[in-house]
């Protein structure tokens, strides 16, 4: 009569690990990501108007407004065209309307109120108090 066996293999054991570390390196991206902020999110809005300029070599102008919308408008094409629009998860502290250029410089809008009192960076396109 054989005798029981009790316990696992090492390959059992092995295997066991190997299911445990795939699960855990596609949960812990998405149950531990950051949470954005209202300054990242607008710079990637920034980025994609930035992007979206170089590769059309147009003007756009992109406005983000305090409740969180934004737009991408061509100021190039006969009357305003909107290239792309959305909503910040989270809306900032202050609004901002910029022009950007086809080499990718961002300057204010003349003449527009909700950026009154900021600084943009032309290179970085980036707000400075």
């Amino acid at each position: 009569m054989r005798a029981l066996r009790r316990g696992l293999t090492l390959i059992e054991v092995m295997i066991v690990i190997a299911i445990l570390a795939i699960i855990a390196a596609v949960v812990y991206p998405n149950v531990f990501r950051p949470k954005p902020t209202p300054a990242a999110t607008e710079m990637t809005v920034i980025e994609q108007a930035k992007a979206l300029a170089i590769s059309r070599a147009e003007r756009v102008r992109v406005s983000i407004e305090r409740d969180g919308t934004w737009q991408i408008v061509s100021e190039t094409a006969p009357g305003p065209t909107p290239l792309a629009s959305g909503f910040l998860p989270e809306a900032p502290p202050q609004a901002l309307v910029l022009r950007v250029t086809e080499l990718g410089a961002c300057f204010p809008v003349e003449g527009a109120t909700a950026i009154e009192g900021a600084v943009v960076d032309a290179v970085s396109c980036t707000k400075r108090p």
